[in-house]
């Protein structure tokens, strides 16, 4: 999956995450920049296109479990 991300991003892509259900914790990826990890009530980095969604990790994991 990292190497999916990481291709992806080599090719103009502005970011990816990759979420850990078991570690409940999501990792994003930016161009030129290390790998960065959020939990609990962190707020992930905004993309262009939406610009003023706020995500924290915890908001993420919620949408997982609604039935």
């Amino acid at each position: 999956i990292i190497n999916n991300i990481l291709f992806c991003l080599d090719h103009g892509t502005e970011s990816g995450w990759l979420v850990d259900p078991n570690e409940r914790l999501v990792m994003s990826f930016l161009p030129q920049q290390q790998p960065k990890s959020y939990q609990g009530e962190e707020v992930l980095p905004t993309v262009s296109i939406l610009p003023d969604l706020q995500l924290s990790v915890n908001t993420v994991f919620s949408y997982f479990t609604m039935n």
